[in-house]
């Protein structure tokens, strides 16, 4: 055994209720993302079947929400009703951590009403007693909604920016399937503004065709 009880009793509770053995791999993973080398960001190689997301996602669930920090787990698309489902019933027991979503689009209006409201649960509900669940698209038409709000000079704009603020400060992010999750075609654009014309304008397809023709 290559961890004490009475350093994770958070782990101890979650082999007993799940009724499985962590492995010594699975503890050194867990150690390594919790406290990577230089404080810096880190990604992790495991081979199908060690245990990624049933074991050591909730093992660092566990430990980061002591901290008073959130725990955010992103996920794709596709898998995110099954991590849910799978995450709800490992860390709802004695545990007592509660899931949180915040699914976000850009055709959502949102006002400063509604901002303070997430921030009520985000400060009473959330930290040191939940985690979040999300998924890239999420997370990425949100930021571009905060830029979006500062662009348009909305009343909303500063309530945007603290709410960016305090989730930035307060989460710790964990990317289920990384490798998949940073491809650069899982990236969101969004149009702002009105429709200008292009650099060089028709000049673009004039000269080409003058060339070709």
């Amino acid at each position: 055994l290559n961890w004490s009880p009475r350093e994770h009793p958070e782990w101890l509770i979650l082999e007993l209720e799940q009724n499985f053995l962590i492995r010594p791999i699975q503890v050194d993973i867990a150690r390594e993302m919790l406290s990577p080398p230089g404080g810096k960001n880190c990604v992790m190689q495991l081979n199908m079947g060690e245990g990624k997301t049933s074991v050591i996602v909730p093992m660092l669930i566990a430990t980061i929400s002591k901290s008073g920090v959130i725990p955010q787990v992103i996920t794709l698309s596709s898998l995110m009703p099954s991590n849910c489902t799978s995450l709800t019933e490992k860390m709802g027991g004695l545990l007592d951590l509660k899931l949180f979503t915040m699914p976000f689009r850009r055709h959502i209006s949102i006002n400063y009403s509604h901002i303070s409201q997430i921030k009520k649960v985000i400060n009473e509900r959330i930290i040191g007693k939940g985690f979040i669940v999300t998924i890239p698209e999420f997370l990425m038409s949100f930021n571009l909604k905060v830029i979006e709000s500062c662009r348009n000079n909305n009343q909303s704009a500063d309530s945007f920016l603290e709410l960016e603020s305090l989730l930035e400060s307060r989460t710790r992010s964990i990317l289920d399937e990384s490798d998949e999750i940073l491809h650069v075609k899982r990236q969101l654009v969004y149009t702002l503004g009105s429709q200008v014309e292009v650099g060089g304008g028709t000049q673009r397809w004039e000269v080409l065709q003058q060339v070709l023709f």
